[in-house]
């Protein structure tokens, strides 16, 4: 539906691009990056707010690059909501009808049904300062949404929100999107929103997209260690490669690369394994197979943090290799001891999650 080909641009010290993108219709996909990577600026030029360098914005096989924004049809919605704090939440819903010379029935029956479909109905006679950040950014979307746009752009939605209006509202997108069947093209530094939300994402960094896939494919085989980082990845370990299918871990022994998926003997000799939270486990609290365990020791504590549900330790590996993982209260409270740092901790790392990227 949407093909971005080689779109760049360049504002003062900052580079944008080559930028290659193909958004299919009815696809929900996330751009995910830092702040400061270009994702606004990629955005902007898609909704025809900003004009690109060079390259091209290509909608249903035609160029719109220099199609004005309203031609576009596209619905968008920012963080800050961008409401008329002057205009109740009908008025605010129903005025992009009105600068379109719609009838005043249609508006009325159109403001009505988003206000049903996004549960609105009884906050229709209140001004946006009356309003809740969740309520305000459900307006947001039904301002957006009642246009019946081709594609719906969202610019950091959640961001603006406290934990539990975003995690409802991650819920309310879901729906939004799988109800009207809706393209949808979201950016966000959040890697639970993208995760939960994407059917495709596209990480971003230095201006650049930097691999896309589906989230799980993304997080399962990074191709870099940005992007592992990018994707929730703490935990890398140095190693090498041989010739004969091996790869040798200092201070943990050598493992068959055939563990790893794609074997990076014969490309690369020196590489990086990536190692997510959850590929750690502690001794003895685990059904893994022995076949799916890539070793197994002793690690030391160097700190710890508990937040939400889940405790999150840093431990120092053989080698001098640092991973954090993360565990529930009850694998914390099975142990002997509570850890403190300085302990010592019977672990394993599973073969499950694993991967490697090649040292840059």
């Amino acid at each position: 539906m949407l093909r971005l080909e080689e779109i760049a641009l360049r504002l003062g010290g900052f580079s944008l691009g080559p930028v290659d993108m193909h958004v299919q219709r009815g696809e929900y996909r996330v751009v995910l990056g830092p702040t400061g990577t270009g994702k606004t600026v990629l955005l902007e030029i898609v909704a025809g707010l900003r004009k690109p360098g060079s390259g091209a914005v290509i909608l249903e096989g035609r160029d719109i690059t220099g199609l004005a924004p309203e031609k576009r049809k596209f619905g968008i919605v920012y963080q800050d909501y961008a409401l008329f704090p002057h205009m109740n939440v009908r008025d605010n819903i129903g005025f992009g009808l009105r600068m379109q010379g719609r009838g005043a029935c249609e508006i009325r029956t159109r403001v009505q049904e988003m206000a049903e479909f996004m549960g609105l109905t009884k906050v229709l006679s209140s001004t946006p300062r009356h309003l809740s950040g969740g309520e305000k950014q459900r307006t947001a979307l039904a301002r957006a949404l009642v246009m019946r746009p081709r594609m719906l752009l969202l610019d950091e939605p959640l961001s603006a929100l406290d934990r539990l209006t975003r995690e409802k509202l991650k819920v309310e997108l879901k729906r939004i999107h799988q109800g009207l069947g809706l393209t949808v093209l979201h950016i966000t530094h959040d890697l639970s929103e993208a995760f939960m939300l994407a059917d495709a994402i596209s990480v971003m960094g230095n201006g650049r997209i930097l691999q896309e896939g589906s989230p799980d494919d993304v997080l399962a085989r990074p191709n870099t260690r940005l992007v592992a980082e990018l994707v929730g990845i703490a935990g890398f370990i140095r190693a090498e490669a041989d010739d004969k299918g091996k790869v040798h871990i200092p201070g943990m022994g050598s493992i068959s690369a055939s563990v790893l998926g794609h074997s990076p003997c014969g490309t690369y000799r020196r590489i990086q394994l990536t190692v997510p939270h959850w590929s750690v486990g502690l001794s003895g609290q685990s059904q893994i197979p022995a076949d799916k365990i890539l070793w197994q020791g002793h690690a030391t504590m160097r700190s710890v943090d508990a937040t939400g549900t889940m405790i999150s330790l840093e431990l120092v590996f053989p080698g001098d290799n640092v991973i954090r993982a993360a565990f529930s209260p009850r694998e914390i409270r099975g142990l002997e001891k509570i850890p403190e740092p300085g302990s010592v901790l019977q672990c394993f790392i599973s073969a499950e999650g694993v991967h490697w990227v090649p040292v840059e």
